[in-house]
């Protein structure tokens, strides 16, 4: 645990005093700029190529939502100069506006277009309607999801999607909502192939040493913040992900990162680490997220301190490690629907070590006796707590986030 917080304490200060550059990002921008102040980069791809160890990227508040994804593909800082970038609190979604000019009326309130998107999109896809995510009770992970709807069945506001006979091909059926005449009246957004993740981290090489912070993630087809390759030495401060097709925070093969001061808010998951991921999180908070709170499984190596849940995710909080390493300290877990499982692995050869941990509503299997159910009113004061502590650093960012 220690070299976890060394290393995130080094990223911090060193950021501070190693006196190094300021590349600027302005979304707002007309032309491309140089990544000065006066004349700032009008996208992240460019300032992110041009950083050097020690730099610090800003992308300046943009006074509206952006529609980017923050790629890190084999960035390099050090030890002692890390690369930073500050994401502002600015907001970065992964939806656009339907285009009307592709969809063919059916019948009456019944549109349809042809849309190519591999398997694993079809089954993240959803609608936004009105700034609200509409997911016809599907989910990527957990038992719960709802299948696909016939198009004629389909309610007022509902989709669904359909095979054809080309690969990859699917054809997209939507139904107005109520009072809406037109499909430019309903304000419908669609995910893009283009907007994956919000934050994405991959390529062979991997990045190190690299701090993300003050970065809220809404509405991408697949993870809030998604972490694939070698990466080590990865720090995430302030990060929020919101209502996203699949987790709110995804670590894959090797991947080192350490979290502080995180939120995750109707997501198919809020966290979900496997395969030899080593990850550390503290300070968090999971509300509202539908197929499950937690997982973590495999050869993970994580560490969850306090943490806070108000979840009535159907498949709830799942310990699965086969080997590696699991701390839960000072966590309070609520589960409203009083459905949902808490679940230690039966057979591990993980190290397991519980601290202070306490839950209320879910239906336990294998817990360590450590972990001690609570009534629910001795627990909501504690994660209410969080909850405000956590959204404050927001200065009401997530608050608009949230917002349909």
């Amino acid at each position: 645990m220690g070299k976890y917080r060394f290393f995130a304490i080094v990223s911090f200060f060193c950021c501070v005093l190693a006196g190094a550059g300021e590349i600027f990002v302005d979304y707002n921008a007309s032309a491309p700029g140089d990544g000065s102040r006066k004349k700032p980069f009008s996208d992240f791809d460019r300032a992110i190529r041009k950083a050097k160890p020690g730099d610090t990227v800003k992308i300046l508040p943009a006074g509206k939502i952006i529609h980017d994804t923050l790629r890190f593909a084999n960035i390099r800082g050090t030890a002692d100069k890390p690369i930073v970038v500050d994401g502002m609190f600015n907001i970065f979604s992964g939806v656009k506006a339907i285009d009307p000019a592709q969809w063919q009326e059916k019948s009456p309130g019944l549109y349809c277009r042809r849309a190519k998107m591999a398997e694993p999109m079809r089954n993240r896809f959803f609608l936004v309607m009105k700034g609200k995510i509409v997911r016809m009770g599907r989910y990527t992970k957990g038992r719960g999801s709802a299948k696909f709807k016939k198009p004629e069945t389909l309610g007022p506001g509902e989709w669904t999607t359909c095979p054809t006979p080309e690969k990859n091909i699917w054809e997209i059926f939507v139904r107005l909502p109520e009072n809406c005449a037109s499909l430019k009246d309903a304000h419908i957004e669609e995910p893009t192939m283009k907007t994956v993740s919000g934050v994405i981290f991959y390529g062979k090489e991997g990045s190190s040493h690299v701090t993300v912070r003050n970065v809220i993630v809404r509405h991408v087809w697949n993870d809030g913040f998604n972490f694939h390759g070698p990466n080590t030495h990865l720090v995430l401060e302030n990060i929020a992900a919101v209502e996203c097709g699949d987790d709110g925070i995804s670590a894959h093969e090797a991947n080192q990162i350490f979290v502080r001061n995180f939120v995750a808010i109707g997501n198919s998951t809020g966290i979900c680490h496997i395969q030899k991921a080593d990850c550390t999180h503290e300070n968090v908070y999971l509300e509202n997220n539908l197929g499950l709170d937690v997982e973590f499984v495999q050869d993970t190596r994580n560490v969850l301190k306090n943490a806070a849940v108000s979840g009535i995710a159907h498949d709830g909080i799942l310990i699965g490690n086969r080997t590696g390493y699991m701390l839960m300290e000072n966590c309070r877990f609520i589960d409203r629907s009083g459905k949902s499982p808490f679940r230690f692995p039966t057979k591990t050869e993980a190290k397991l070590e519980v601290r202070d941990v306490q839950f209320s509503g879910y239906r336990p299997k294998n817990l360590p006796e450590s972990i001690k159910k609570t009534g629910e009113e001795q627990l909501k004061t504690a994660v209410e707590e969080q909850r405000k502590k956590l959204f404050a650093i927001f200065g009401g960012q997530l608050e608009r986030a949230l917002k349909p």
